[in-house]
């Protein structure tokens, strides 16, 4: 599982944990993190529209258990008192079944 955020020593009403841009592959699991000083709520957005989130006290994590390729894109951190923190995931397709042969001619 890739775990994505960065801690940051943010002041009183900055963001505590941003998310950081993240590389998967396919079939990946990956936890976006943010968290919100001060108790906010924290929500989430994946290319502008609304994402669901694991919603904790003070902190809201993305939580993809099998990346896709529809997964990839830009997800914005909210908490309606600072800028939105943002993050791009990255998807690579899954190479793991791919057989390459070579024919070596003398």
């Amino acid at each position: 599982m890739l775990y994505a955020a960065i801690d940051t020593a943010g002041e009183t009403g900055s963001m505590m944990a941003r998310p950081q841009n993240t590389v998967a592959l396919v079939g990946d699991s990956v936890v976006m993190r943010c968290a919100a000083g001060g108790g906010r709520r924290v929500r989430w957005t994946h290319d502008g529209s609304s994402r669901p989130c694991s919603q904790k006290r003070d902190h809201c994590d993305v939580e993809i258990d099998s990346v896709q390729t529809s997964d990839a894109g830009a997800y914005d951190c909210m908490d309606g008192g600072s800028r939105p923190a943002q993050a791009s995931l990255v998807v690579i397709g899954n190479y793991r079944n791919i057989i390459v042969s070579a024919l070596c001619i003398n």
